[in-house]
C-alpha cells in the first residue's frame, strides 16, 4: 500500500512538470500533444500563436480522433522531432516514452509486457504489432531497417490492447509507423553522420510532383555500426558490427477528375547484416569480461524484406469514406553461427527462414451522422484478410555432446559423439476479421464508444526433422572411425525419437468487444472510462526432443482504463491513464515429462496486470518546449506452475517496474538550437524464476544535441548515453545439453557512450 501511495503522489508531483518538444513545423510533440508551425515572421514571446498547442490525430486507431478525445495511452513522435532528437529507430523512441521498454534490436516491452508474450517464449504469434506504412512486420523485419527512423513522418507506440482496431497481435500494444509521402513541392534532404564505434549514416531523401496528379518520393541510407563487443578468441573488436540498407519508393496519385481520391503505392527494400543476439559468458561467480565474446567459429547474418503497401481514400461527400490498405511482406533470414559460442570445437548451425504475408484491409468512415434527437455517429466498419507463411530450416552440424554430461553410465567420460541433423518447420494460415467502432456523441459533453471485432484464424504446421548422424569417439580420438550412437542416444532422450513428417490444423476465433465514455467536465477536463477484450490466437509447434506436434488454445485479457486528458492553458497539457487488466488461458512454456531437450506452450497459467502513464508537454516560451513521460507497470502470475516450480506471485519477463523520461529543447530565431533528455528505466527479471543472476540492468541515459540550422544546411553535434552506462539488457542462464558442454550465460549489452557530428544540406 505504502508502495502505491508513493507511485501516486509522484505521478500527481510530476503534472506539475512541463513536457514539450519544439518544432518549425506542426504535428510536433514528445509524446503526445503538437505544436503549431511557427511563423518566420517576428514575434513575441508573449504573442500567444507562438506558444499555443495544438492537437495531434491518433492514425493507429483508424477513427481520426485527437489525443485529448481518446482513451488510448498513445505516445506520438513526429518526423521532426525524430531529426532533433536524433533516433535512428523506432526503437530509440522508447527512451522518452513511459513503460515502454527497447530491450534489444527487435525487442520491445509495453506495460511490463514483452513483444512475445508473458514469459517472452517467442512461441505463438506476438502479442505487440508493428506497422510500417499499414503493413504488419513479422518478427525478421522486426530486426532489420525497415524500422529504420530515417524520412518517417510519425510513430505512434499505442500501449495497451488494440486488438478491436489492429487485431490478433495486438494484445498488448501496437508500434504504427507512417513514413513520408510524396507532395506537391519539390525537397531534397542528404545527410552525412559520423561517430565513434565506428556509427555511420549516409541518406537521401527527396521528391515532389510529376504532374497530372502524380508525386513521388525516393528515400535511401546505409547505416552501421561496430557493436561494442570484442571476440577475444578470433581478436576481433567489431566483433558486433552491423549494417543496414533501406531503400524506398513512394508514388503518389490525386486525380482532378475524382477530387475525393486519394492513393499512395509504396514499396521498400532492406539488407541487413545483424549481429548475434547475446553473447555466451561462461562463468558462474559474475567474473567474466563484459563485452567479450569468444566465438572460435565466424558469425555470418544476412536479413532481407521487401515490403508493398497500396493506400487509397476515397471521400464520398462530408459523411462516407472508402478506405483500403492492401500490404505485402516477404522477408528472408540466414544465419550461420558457432553452436556452443565457445572457444571449443563445438559444432556449428546455420537457419534459414523465408516469410510472406498478403493482407487487406476495407474500410467504411462514417464522420458526424445525425442519428436521432441531436445523437451524432463517427466511426468504421471494416473487414479485414490475410495470408501468411513462414518457413525455417535449422540445420547443425558437428555438435559437440560428451557422453557423459547425458548417459552417466561407466566409461561414458571416455567418450564423445558428434551430432549432424536437421529440422524443418512450416506454417501457414489466413485470417479475416470483421470489425467496428463507433463515437455516439450523445450530448454535448457526453460520448459513448462501443466496438466489437470478430476474429477467425486457420493455422497448419507440417514439421520434419532427421538426426544424419551420431557418431562417437574414444577418448575424443576422432581420427579413429566413429561408433554408431543413435539408438543409445534416443534411448536417453537426448535425441529425437521419432522422425519424417508431423502435421497439425487448428481453428481459432474471438469475439472481442470494447464499450466506453468520455465526459467532457469543462473546456479543459476530459474524463473516461473504458472497457475492452483482447486475445492471442492459439498455434502449435514442433517438439524439439520428440519430433512431435503440440498443440495449445487462444488465450484472453479483460482490460478497464479510465483517466483524464486537462489543458489548463494553452500552453499545458496533461495526460493520465490509469489500467488494470486480468489474464486468462495464459500461453507459458512448461517442461516435458521424460524429454530433457523440450519444453511446450500450454495455457497454463491466470496473471494480473495495473499501472499508470502521466504525460505532460509545457511551452513556456516561443522556442523553448519541455515534457515528461513517466510510467508505473505492475505485472504478476497469480497461478502458473511449470515443472513442479510455482511462479505464482512472479512478475512478467521483461517488467520494469518504472520507466520514464524528461527532457526538451530550444529553438532560436537565429538557427541555434539545443535538445536534452534524461530517462531512465528501472531493472526487470529475463525468466519468470526471477532469478537475481537473470536480469536485465537498471539504466540512467542522458542524451544531448546541439547545432545550428539554416535555410539550406544544418550541423549538429551530440551525444548519446553520456552518462557512459554500460548495462546489460540480458543475462540468462544457459545449462549444458546437447552441443552445449559446459553452463554458462547468455549476455547482451546496451549502446556505450556515443559521440558524433551530423550534416545535413535541405533543398
Amino acid at each position: 500500500m505504502r508502495a502505491r501511495r508513493g507511485v501516486t503522489s509522484g505521478l500527481l508531483l510530476c503534472a506539475a512538470a512541463g513536457s514539450a518538444w519544439a518544432q518549425a513545423e506542426p504535428v510536433e510533440t514528445i509524446p503526445v500533444q503538437t505544436l503549431p508551425e511557427e511563423s518566420a515572421a517576428p514575434a513575441t514571446e508573449t504573442d500567444a500563436s507562438a506558444v499555443q498547442l495544438d492537437a495531434v490525430v491518433v492514425k493507429g486507431e483508424k477513427l481520426g480522433r485527437t489525443l485529448k478525445d481518446t482513451a488510448s495511452s498513445v505516445s506520438v513522435t513526429t518526423g521532426k522531432q525524430i531529426e532533433q532528437y536524433g533516433d535512428e529507430s523506432i526503437y530509440d523512441l522508447t527512451r522518452r516514452v513511459g513503460n515502454a521498454l527497447s530491450i534489444n534490436e527487435g525487442g520491445l516491452s509495453l506495460r511490463g509486457v514483452s513483444q512475445f508474450g508473458a514469459d517472452n517464449s517467442n512461441s505463438g504469434a506476438p502479442v505487440i504489432s508493428t506497422y510500417v506504412d499499414g503493413v504488419a512486420l513479422d518478427s525478421t523485419a522486426l530486426g532489420g531497417s525497415l524500422t529504420d527512423a530515417f524520412d518517417v513522418e510519425q510513430v505512434e507506440i499505442l500501449r495497451g490492447p488494440q486488438s478491436t482496431s489492429q487485431g490478433r497481435n495486438a494484445l498488448a500494444g501496437a508500434v504504427v509507423t507512417t513514413t513520408r509521402n510524396p507532395t506537391d513541392d519539390w525537397d531534397a534532404l542528404a545527410r552525412v553522420r559520423l561517430a565513434n564505434d565506428g556509427n555511420r549514416q549516409y541518406a537521401l531523401a527527396g521528391g515532389g510532383p510529376l504532374g497530372a496528379g502524380f508525386a513521388f518520393r525516393l528515400t535511401g541510407q546505409r547505416a552501421g555500426q561496430y557493436g561494442g563487443i570484442t571476440n577475444t578468441t578470433r581478436d576481433d573488436p567489431k566483433w558486433a558490427r552491423t549494417e543496414d540498407e533501406l531503400l524506398r519508393g513512394k508514388l503518389g496519385f490525386k486525380p482532378a477528375a475524382l477530387p475525393g481520391l486519394s492513393t499512395v503505392l509504396s514499396f521498400s527494400t532492406v539488407k541487413s547484416e545483424p549481429a548475434t543476439d547475446y553473447n555466451l559468458e561462461a562463468d558462474d561467480d559474475g567474473a567474466a569480461a563484459r563485452r567479450t565474446a569468444r566465438d572460435n567459429e565466424d558469425t555470418i547474418a544476412a536479413n532481407r524484406s521487401k515490403l508493398a503497401s497500396l493506400k487509397a481514400d476515397y471521400a464520398l461527400g462530408d459523411t462516407f469514406t472508402l478506405s483500403s490498405t492492401t500490404g505485402g511482406v516477404r522477408t528472408f533470414a540466414d544465419f550461420f553461427g558457432d553452436y556452443d559460442r565457445t572457444a571449443e570445437d563445438g559444432g556449428t548451425y546455420e537457419t534459414h527462414t523465408r516469410g510472406n504475408t498478403l493482407s487487406q484491409e476495407l474500410r467504411l468512415g462514417v464522420k458526424d451522422a445525425s442519428l436521432w434527437r441531436g445523437v451524432t455517429a463517427t466511426g468504421l466498419f471494416g473487414v479485414y484478410a490475410s495470408r501468411f507463411q513462414d518457413a525455417s530450416a535449422f540445420d547443425f552440424r558437428d555438435l559437440l555432446v560428451p557422453l557423459s554430461a547425458v548417459v552417466p553410465l561407466p566409461g561414458s567420460e571416455n567418450i564423445i559423439a558428434r551430432v549432424d541433423g536437421f529440422s524443418d518447420t512450416d506454417r501457414k494460415g489466413r485470417n479475416i476479421a470483421f470489425f467496428t467502432e463507433f463515437d455516439f456523441k450523445l450530448t454535448a459533453t457526453t460520448t459513448l464508444t462501443t466496438g466489437l471485432r470478430y476474429d477467425r484464424e486457420r493455422s497448419t504446421i507440417i514439421a520434419n526433422s532427421d538426426i544424419t548422424r551420431a557418431d562417437g569417439y574414444l577418448f575424443g580420438n576422432e581420427t579413429a572411425p566413429g561408433i554408431p550412437l543413435v539408438d543409445v542416444l534416443k534411448g536417453v532422450g537426448v535425441l529425437p525419437t521419432t522422425d519424417g513428417e508431423q502435421r497439425a490444423t487448428g481453428n481459432y476465433s474471438a469475439l472481442l468487444p470494447k464499450v466506453g465514455l468520455r465526459q467532457v467536465l469543462s473546456p479543459a477536463w476530459t474524463v473516461f472510462i473504458t472497457y475492452s477484450e483482447a486475445y492471442r490466437a492459439g498455434g502449435a509447434e514442433v517438439l524439439r526432443g520428440s519430433g512431435t506436434i503440440n498443440q495449445y488454445k487462444p488465450e484472453y485479457t479483460r482490460n478497464l482504463e479510465t483517466g483524464f486528458r486537462a489543458t489548463p492553458s494553452q500552453r499545458v497539457a496533461v495526460n493520465f491513464n490509469l489500467y488494470g487488466v486480468q489474464w486468462r488461458d495464459q500461453q507459458v512454456r512448461v517442461p516435458v515429462d521424460g524429454d530433457i531437450l523440450s519444453t511446450r506452450t500450454e495455457n497454463a497459467a491466470r496473471s494480473e496486470l495495473f499501472g499508470a502513464e502521466l504525460e505532460t508537454t509545457w511551452k513556456p516560451l516561443r522556442g523553448l518546449n519541455l515534457y515528461t513521460s513517466l510510467g508505473y507497470a505492475h505485472t504478476e502470475f497469480k497461478d502458473y506452475v511449470s515443472g513442479g516450480i510455482d511462479y505464482s506471485g512472479k512478475h512478467f519477463v521483461f517488467n520494469a517496474p518504472f520507466t520514464g523520461s524528461i527532457g526538451g529543447s530550444y529553438s532560436h530565431r537565429s538557427g541555434l538550437f539545443g535538445a536534452l533528455n534524461f530517462s531512465a528505466s528501472d531493472g526487470y527479471f529475463v525468466t519468470p524464476a526471477n532469478n537475481e543472476r537473470e536480469r536485465g540492468e537498471s539504466r540512467r541515459l542522458v542524451d544531448a544535441r546541439l547545432g545550428w540550422q539554416g535555410r539550406y544546411v544544418a550541423l549538429y553535434g551530440y551525444g548519446r548515453n553520456l552518462l557512459g552506462e554500460d548495462y546489460r539488457t540480458l543475462s540468462y542462464r544457459i545449462e549444458p545439453g546437447l552441443g552445449l558442454p559446459t553452463a554458462g550465460y547468455g549476455v547482451s549489452y546496451g549502446e556505450l557512450r556515443q559521440l558524433g557530428v551530423q550534416l545535413e544540406a535541405r533543398f
